[in-house]
């Protein structure tokens, strides 16, 4: 059984501890949490780290030209999200 009270108390935990960190998981609502602290190189090199290792099992299993749409796919979510939370907070005010 999963155990989203200790999930929430690691996010906790490693922002009390100072040190970098990245974390992201689903909670029992199955809604993303995600949580970072730390320096951008550091935490940018995360996300790379993160994109070539998906990048490698993209492209064993589904070739190169779909891993690399899926990569490109990936970072305008990423965007298109950060515009959306910011109209969202926009509208909030």
């Amino acid at each position: 059984m999963i155990n989203y009270e200790k999930a929430d108390q690691a996010c906790k935990m490693l922002e009390e501890s100072g040190t970098t960190y990245m974390l992201a998981y689903n909670n029992d609502s199955q809604n993303v949490v995600n949580c970072a602290f730390g320096r951008y190189p550091l935490l940018k090199s995360f996300i790379v780290h993160v994109m070539a290792e998906l990048a490698d099992i993209l492209c064993r299993n589904y070739g190169e030209e779909k891993m690399i749409a899926e990569l490109q796919g990936m970072t305008f979510q990423a965007v298109e999200l950060f515009y959306n939370k910011k109209k969202e907070a926009e509208h909030e005010r």
